[in-house]
């Protein structure tokens, strides 16, 4: 077992006599009381997942039990890893395969997990940990599923979240064991559930405390073998042909058609349910292997690489290890929205926080929006009242006098005004310890300029936690020119010790999603002064696959905010335009979005739906539409990719990679889109180019293409070509365009 692993409880793998444990790097085999035992164990990883090696070991293991050759009245199936029992197929492998080799990889599982279930004495699978995609269809092919009530504990097959449906028996088998609508419900949302959940759906028989896993099975051993899944048709064609169109046009009303896994899923499903199990499992690979070719799918599944990069890569930082141990008391300064967000998520993951601000009823407020968020957690079952509690008490509410030199971080998140900030900053150095990291939470504010004045620069680093703190699981970590490469590699530590996914930027106005989210916002403006219906231009980036219209975006960010960004950028970039004349107006009758419940739309109560703002409809020239929805979107998400790509040539962050990731998770951006640069790459870099020259001969500069377009389209590059030079790494960033 590796070290620092868990061993699992009870029945622990011993050679009895006459019998050899077969050992392989992630699969071990052995024998208790007359039952075989497979074991899970990938060497060098932190979960387990099903792969070419995996195959071979259990189909060596099957072939002994099929035989006799080892004797067994029943198999049981578990993971030595601590809070993992298979995360699914391995990605990596599937990814580098060629169709055919894909082809080849989905019959084998599917073949291989039959023979599973056509054992002839009954088979149980420990699921103590997560079990997601194809180690829940592994466990699909058993007789029995015990889980653990462990919190870690998640089920479910994910495969549509990358694009793919379950090909290894999951479309074919649920529904047979659960039913056809459920089936669809678990499998077309990919979502994965908790223990109790699984057990209420039907998708596990039992849920134990961990130490009762083996008392369980022994239960159900005695039991003996289950009866099989029926292999015959679940309904009629006609049936399930119905079923599926139904299915499949709720999915569509809410994705617009973008996703074509969830509804290829539907289908099979439906379908298979109406044929015998073996053609049902044919439809599986049909299907599986056409979604795999899918542009859609290949930018979901670089999505899934690139949370991983943000997770464990060194982002540029070198490989040097991190001197200082991770922060455990921090000082979160402003008690407004985003500190008690900053506190809440700090402390909801074991972190010691003290929350202060000037006044005493400032910090009252916000422990109070705090409490409201814990108590959001436990109706929505993200968290017990208990972990709640936890959390509230690892919260001290201080005074503005309180000595910060306990704290191993401070994070300044007061409002987003230079001076303001600047003064908290100065004042508040000198009494922190020597290691003690300094941050400030802005959205665009200079770095340089709020070090200024500072004592140790080379402590102060940028942390841009996005609103709300709770749900955005991006975080900008903004490297100043005084910024140690020690002091980013304990920021981006800590970041993802508190499980956020950080985002490497230079200092430079707006960072990295600010800066190409604001031409987009200003160009949906422009084209509603234009005369271009709100509600119109809002729709037509809801079918490119945003989560929410420019318009309505911009009210939840509040016009106030925007505008505020809007003239730091023009201020400060001399490229930059943005129409603020309407969100001045706005803003003036204070009409400032949702917090208002007025602004480009009127809101009433919660869950009504909004309606477009008479006021603001009357602030747009009186001018008929002209474009299509298409062309629409097009023209909003050119400009994105205009200032991505100039980001980049300034060296602001260090690949194309960063951006797209940024984009996605930080501004919502088309996640099937895989990002604006992405994007670019896909419809073609001297498409882009001959449009945006278009527009600039139309609409004047700001729609200049960018140096870097240019270039890239005379040599016929894509920007994934350029992840790897050292010509547009932060080593060697740009100077940032002048300001105006």
């Amino acid at each position: 077992m590796a070290e620092g692993k868990e061993a699992p409880s009870g029945w622990k793998p011993h050679e009895d006599k006459g019998i050899d444990i077969m050992k392989t790097p992630l699969l071990s085999h052995s024998t208790k009381d007359g039952f075989r035992i497979w074991t899970f164990d990938q060497p060098r990883s932190s979960a387990n997942v099903l792969g070419l090696r995996a195959f071979d070991a259990m189909e060596r293991e099957l072939e002994l039990l099929e035989s006799k050759k080892v004797p067994a009245s029943g198999l049981l199936i578990r993971s030595a890893k601590s809070g993992v029992f298979l995360a699914g197929a391995d990605l990596k492998e599937l990814h580098a395969f060629k169709t055919k080799d894909l082809e080849d990889m989905v019959k084998r599982g599917q073949a291989m997990f039959e023979r599973l279930a056509s054992l002839p004495f009954p088979t149980i699978c420990l699921i103590d940990g997560i079990c997601l995609g194809g180690g829940y269809e592994l466990a699909l092919a058993c007789d029995y599923r015990i889980a653990s009530s462990r919190k870690k504990t998640k089920i479910g097959l994910s495969e549509v979240q990358l694009g793919l449906l379950p090909a290894w028996g999951g479309c074919s088998r649920l529904p047979r064991l659960i039913g056809i609508p459920k089936a669809i419900s678990v499998i077309s949302s990919g979502k994965a559930f908790p223990a109790s959940k699984a057990l209420k759906l039907g998708m596990i028989d039992a849920v134990t405390r961990p130490e009762k896993l083996d008392q369980e099975a022994k239960k159900l051993l005695a039991k003996g073998k289950k009866r099989a899944l029926p292999k015959v048709p679940l309904c009629s064609r006609g049936t399930g042909y119905l079923m599926a169109f139904l299915a499949k046009r709720k999915i569509r009303e809410k994705t617009y058609g973008n996703y074509p896994a969830p509804l290829r899923a539907i289908e099979v499903i439906c379908k298979g349910a109406g044929e015998p199990l073996k053609f049902s499992l044919d439809r599986e690979l049909r299907s599986f292997v056409k979604l795999a070719e899918t542009e859609v799918s290949k930018n979901l599944v670089r999505i899934f690489f690139l949370q991983d990069r943000a997770k464990k890569s060194a982002l540029g930082l070198g490989s040097a290890k991190v001197k200082k141990p991770h922060a455990e008391t921090v000082l979160v300064i402003g008690a407004g929205v985003m500190g008690a967000g900053i506190a809440h998520w700090l402390a909801s993951r074991g972190k010691r926080v003290l929350l202060r601000d000037i006044e005493p009823d400032f910090v009252a407020k916000g422990l109070t929006g705090i409490q409201k968020l814990f108590e959001a957690g436990i109706r929505r079952g993200i968290i017990s009242a208990h972990e709640a509690g936890q959390g509230m008490d690892r919260i001290t509410p201080c005074s503005a006098e309180v000595d910060p030199g306990s704290a191993d971080l401070v994070i300044e998140a007061v409002p987003e005004k230079l001076d303001i900030k600047r003064k908290v900053l100065e004042e508040l150095e000198p009494h922190l310890s020597e290691d003690c990291l300094l941050a400030t939470n802005t959205s665009a504010l200079s770095i340089d300029q709020l070090a200024k004045g500072l004592i140790r620069p080379d402590q102060f680093v940028g942390l841009h936690f996005f609103n709300p703190v709770h749900r955005m699981r991006l975080i900008e970590v903004v490297r100043g020119k005084g910024t140690s490469s020690e002091t980013l590699r304990r920021t981006v530590s800590l970041v993802r010790e508190i499980g956020k996914f950080p985002v490497l930027a230079w200092d430079s106005p707006g960072f990295l999603v600010n800066r190409v989210l604001m031409p987009y916002l200003g160009e949906a403006i422009h084209l509603f002064e234009e005369g271009e219906n709100m509600r119109r231009l809002d729709e037509a980036m809801l079918k490119f696959g945003m989560p929410m219209g420019p318009f309505r975006l911009l009210d939840e960010v509040g016009l106030d905010v925007s505008r505020h960004v809007s003239e730091d950028l023009s201020d400060r970039l001399a490229h930059f335009s943005f129409p603020s004349t309407i969100l001045e107006i706005l803003a003036h009758n204070g009409q400032l979005g949702r917090k208002e419940g007025k602004g480009f739309y009127l809101y009433g109560k919660k869950g009504s739906t909004p309606h477009p703002n008479p006021f603001a409809r009357r602030l747009r020239r009186p001018a008929p539409p002209r474009r299509n929805n298409a062309v629409l979107a097009d023209q909003m998400a050119l400009v994105m990719v205009n200032e991505a790509a100039r980001i980049l040539e300034e060296g602001v962050v260090n690949s194309s990679k960063d951006i797209d990731f940024g984009m996605m998770l930080g501004a919502g951006w088309a996640p099937f889109r895989g990002g604006p640069l992405r994007y670019a790459d896909h419809e073609g870099i001297t498409r882009v180019v001959l449009r945006l020259e278009k527009l600039h001969q139309k609409e004047g500069a700001p729609y200049r293409p960018c140096d870097l377009l240019i270039a890239m389209a005379r040599k016929a590059k894509k920007f994934h070509h350029l992840n790897n030079s050292r010509r547009y790494s932060i080593r060697t960033r740009k100077t940032v365009v002048p300001a105006k």
